[in-house]
């Protein structure tokens, strides 16, 4: 039992940084888009009103910062639980909605490679990230759903308060 909750603690340390890094991921990925599609941007913009291309910016941006500190909280979260320093339930139940909003993103990506004309490179590695993103984030979830499980039956063995 000690040998498998200390190798689950180190996958949720593993996992969990994998996981804030990801999410810089995001963010370079919202980079990549704006410099391949800028022309589009700038002629879209110009048909705009500019405070409709003001909000639409600020929509994109607050979108891209909220899913970067989603991931850093969850994957530091994962850490500090792996770590034995906190535990959160929050941040399980911020994995779950994250995978159910990347299994969306994902389903969308798939839809846009069959119907699109334009599928580029970047969708193809960014739904690969997108998948990996969602393995690591169900096997993190498991793993502290395991973890919790293990020390409850190892305190309630040894007579100790979970």
């Amino acid at each position: 039992m000690e040998a498998t909750i200390r190798k689950l603690e180190n996958s949720l340390v593993t996992i969990g940084t994998g996981v804030a890094i990801l999410g810089l991921w995001e963010l370079f990925k919202i980079i990549l888009y704006v410099i391949v599609y800028w022309g589009e941007i700038k002629a879209l913009s110009a048909t705009l009103p500019p405070i409709e291309a003001a909000l639409a910016i600020g929509l994109i941006v607050a979108v891209v910062v909220t899913e970067l500190a989603l991931n850093c909280f969850i994957g530091l979260s994962a850490v500090g639980e792996g770590q034995g320093i906190r535990k959160r339930s929050v941040y399980l139940i911020a994995t779950g909605f994250l995978i159910v909003v990347n299994v969306a993103m994902i389903l969308l990506e798939v839809s846009s490679l069959f119907f699109a004309e334009d599928f580029s490179l970047i969708s193809a590695v960014s739904m690969v990230i997108d998948i990996t993103l969602v393995g690591l984030l169900t096997d993190m979830l498991v793993s502290s759903l395991r973890l919790r499980k293990l020390k409850q039956q190892k305190a309630e063995k040894e007579g100790l308060p979970a």
